[in-house]
């Protein structure tokens, strides 16, 4: 592959969250989808969307299943925590709509960053490995 890294070569790469929270912080509303079960997480509804549940938002803006050391449920965390990935969500936008979407409180300022970084350190690693096989093709 000679090209950077694009939202389709992430499609089946685990998300590297290390210690970041991003999404799991700043109100963000975790809708449960037809694949996850209401009664087996602590949900609220919002008002104007009847029917559609959501994971419990804390007073201070967190998960209520957001620990110390991140998810307390990660190995039965709703669909949209399994299958979110800030990478893919920096990539599926252009600047402007991330800026105007920043500005109007759809997008979280912080995630936006943690994809970039993310998709920053993933063509830094891939051009280091194009690098690699150059020197090895020039050698051998």
């Amino acid at each position: 592959m000679n090209n950077p890294p694009t939202f389709g070569d992430m499609q089946s790469v685990a998300v590297p969250c290390g210690t970041c929270r991003a999404c799991c912080r700043g109100r963000t509303a975790v809708l449960l989808t037809e694949e996850d079960d209401p009664a087996a997480y602590d949900t609220m509804q919002i008002a104007g969307l009847p029917g559609e549940y959501f994971l419990r938002i804390l007073p201070n803006g967190d998960c209520t299943y957001l620990g110390p050391d991140g998810c307390t449920i990660h190995e039965r965390a709703p669909m949209m925590c399994r299958v979110f990935d800030c990478r893919k969500h920096f990539l599926s936008t252009t600047k402007a709509e991330r800026a105007a979407g920043i500005k109007a409180g759809i997008f979280k300022a912080d995630v936006m960053r943690r994809g970039a970084i993310l998709v920053h350190l993933a063509r830094k690693a891939h051009s280091a490995e194009l690098g690699k096989a150059h020197a090895q093709k020039v050698a051998g």
